[in-house]
């Protein structure tokens, strides 16, 4: 069989695929929907009995996040306040919209030019997505201080002590941006980053010393 032939077949069962697919969520979205109408009229039958399983209350640094079946509901993740949902159905994750602070935990950082520093830093970020936040990323805490510490690593090893020393805002900023590119496909926004410490070699602080007293 040609070269050809083989892509038609390729083809054809990429497409074949991709109809059963759409043939799969079909039935699924009529199966929700079905579900969603049948729980809707059991708790109006029920009515009020029912109304403190299907009530809750988000607060207003909060919004919820709802999976019906699997799949998310669409439209804004809902809060603050009160919104209702069908227990059975539905399963909620709750997301904080606060500003969020964390010590990037202090790491040995190898400068351009050879020079090793002991670096630690602080980031703050917010959740600005919270569908993002909870479908793109497992463990966003971790990831968001795993990202800082290889970011923090990168962005002062591609430069030499004296550039670190005399363009540290500079460094900051881009970090911030790299951060930013990177995780605002999770929903967040990273705010600032800040260098708390950043200890020099002890033969490099006693140089310094003596510089300072000649």
């Amino acid at each position: 069989m040609n070269r050809v032939g083989v892509v038609c077949e390729d083809a054809a069962e990429a497409a074949e695929q991709n109809k059963d697919g759409r043939r799969s969520d079909g039935v699924m979205d009529l199966l929700r929907g079905a579900l969603t109408l049948l729980s809707a009229a059991l708790i109006i039958l029920t009515f009020p009995f029912t109304a403190w399983m299907c009530a809750k209350v988000v607060l207003e640094y909060e919004r919820a996040v709802i999976f019906r079946l699997g799949r998310i509901v669409k439209g804004r993740p809902k809060g603050p306040g009160l919104f209702w949902f069908i227990p059975w159905l539905d399963n909620i994750q709750i997301v904080d919209l606060r500003t969020v602070s964390f010590n990037v935990q202090q790491q040995e950082v190898l400068t351009a030019d050879g020079v090793s520093l002991q670096v630690d830093a602080v980031m703050f970020y917010r959740v600005v997505d919270p569908s993002l936040w909870v479908t793109r990323v497992q463990d966003g805490d971790e990831a968001m201080h795993t990202l800082a510490q290889t970011t923090l690593r990168a962005a002062l090893g591609a430069h030499t002590l004296t550039e670190v020393l005399a363009q540290r805002r500079y460094i900051l900023q881009r970090m911030r941006v790299a951060l930013y590119t990177t995780t605002r496909v999770w929903g967040v926004q990273v705010q600032r980053v800040e260098l708390k410490d950043m200890r020099l070699p002890v033969s490099l602080n006693a140089v310094c010393l003596l510089r300072l007293r000649l």
